[in-house]
């Protein structure tokens, strides 16, 4: 009854409704785990937010960006690829890029290009980051390490595996 109830009230046009079912969807709570569904109501939701905040809002770029985690969950990579592209350039114009929420859309950039086989463009996006975030929190912060790890992790994937494990090592020392 209750789905049902949230339902009616994001067809309708609640847009609490329609984050309420995003998460559901997307988390598995309450229903099936279905990021098909979750995808329908992130678009709502994110139809939403665009017409009611603006584009560049911060809270329509972090519905957007969820947007962009479901459709990578759902292999629609081009369309993860085109609105990470967008939550990022918009997250530079309105923050900055060295901004850590422009920073975290960086990386998600560079994930979505590695989805699509550009690991040349996901290895040059994952760099930036490592190095932006060295820059700025410092090369023991916990960010910055997941960023040397994902640098890591990326030139495994394109088969350089001296340097996969020269970094792996660095991030080991650096975390001990």
């Amino acid at each position: 009854f209750a789905l049902e109830l949230i339902t009616s009230s994001a067809e309708a046009g609640l847009p609490e409704a329609m984050e309420k079912l995003r998460t559901m969807y997307t988390n598995g709570i309450g229903v099936q785990l279905d990021y098909r569904k979750a995808v329908v109501w992130a678009e709502k939701y994110a139809d939403y937010m665009v017409e009611a905040y603006g584009e560049e809002h911060a809270n329509t770029l972090n519905v957007l960006n969820a947007l962009a985690f479901i459709h990578q969950k759902c292999g629609t990579y081009q369309k993860a690829l085109e609105l990470n592209k967008e939550v990022y350039k918009s997250r530079c114009k309105t923050l900055g890029e060295e901004h850590e929420d422009t920073l975290v859309s960086l990386n998600n950039l560079a994930i979505a290009y590695g989805d699509i086989g550009e690991y040349k463009k996901e290895l040059e996006l994952n760099e930036k980051v490592y190095h932006l975030r060295c820059k700025i929190l410092g090369s023991e912060h916990p960010d910055t390490l997941r960023s040397l790890n994902n640098l890591a992790y990326t030139y495994g994937k394109s088969g350089n595996y001296k340097k996969d494990l020269k970094l792996i090592e660095k991030s080991y020392k650096l975390s001990c």
